[in-house]
């Protein structure tokens, strides 16, 4: 009985330990793909932080219970060296396979493309351009998500092909050989931007929500226009844009798209 309660005590001692090493490699690893790979809406957007979530309570809660199971201060140095040492490669291994799910998924771009942003993650690239894709879309980059546009089609030939792509589910933003620099889109952007009082008409019973967002971004109603933002896993929100430069101030979990314009095709 008592080397049971020896060994029970040791066992609970040496879980802790684990445990605490396990919170703060997880801690980091949440702080990597929050802050770099999956920011604020990203990880609801492009969907990785339902996975990270799993990723990060398997690898807390299981590496330390086989601690628990398996410690033993009974068992010689060799035999425990042995045990514990096989629950941290397998733990490290499914925070590596994890991780590397992750950064394969991860958002790449924020693109305009007609009428509407569209979220890009590194899955969604057309798989024939990949390998001619630029660097900060390889799956371990740590660039910041960029903010591009898409290039018009200038031959009929390009708008055929770009058409027959979109009908098989390929956008034109999702082809590297497509996008351009966010400033020769940025006249477009303009045009079509709403201001976000046609939001408010459009959407009244989440006026509190749409005027939360613009008191969030720091300017006036006046100065802010609207478009539709898409993703792999959302169609249902909008970005919030500088009306002047263009650039994007805040995001909203509402749907931006009047029900005559829910259309998708290529530019």
């Amino acid at each position: 009985m008592k080397d049971i309660s020896r060994r029970i005590s040791y066992a609970l001692k040496a879980s802790c330990f684990h445990a605490i090493g396990s919170i703060l490699v997880a801690s980091s690893a949440t702080l990597l793909v929050l802050r770099l790979w999956y920011p604020h809406p990203y990880g609801e957007l492009a969907g990785g932080r339902d996975l990270l979530w799993i990723l990060i309570s398997v690898d807390v809660i299981c590496g330390p219970l086989l601690t628990l199971v398996l410690f033993n201060p009974f068992k010689s140095k060799k035999e425990l060296g042995l045990d514990l040492g096989l629950v941290v490669v397998l733990q490290v291994a499914a925070l590596v396979y994890g991780l590397h799910s992750l950064a394969e998924a991860r958002p790449v771009a924020l693109v305009y493309e007609v009428d509407r942003f569209r979220v890009i993650s590194r899955a969604d690239i057309y798989e024939p351009e990949l390998k001619n894709a630029p660097e900060w879309t390889k799956p371990w980059s740590f660039s910041s998500i960029q903010l591009l546009g898409v290039r018009l089609s200038q031959r009929s030939s390009d708008l055929l092909e770009s058409m027959d792509m979109s009908m098989a589910g390929i956008e034109p933003s999702q082809r590297p050989s497509r996008w351009q620099s966010y400033a020769s889109s940025l006249p477009k952007v303009l045009e079509y931007a709403q201001p976000i009082s046609a939001l408010l008409d459009y959407q009244p019973k989440r006026s509190l929500d749409i005027l939360k967002a613009v008191a969030h971004t720091g300017m006036p109603e006046g100065d802010l226009r609207w478009l539709p933002l898409v993703a792999r896993h959302a169609s249902d929100w909008v970005v919030l844009l500088d009306k002047t430069t263009g650039n994007p101030c805040g995001f909203l979990h509402v749907e931006g798209f009047y029900p005559s314009s829910k259309r998708s095709g290529p530019s």
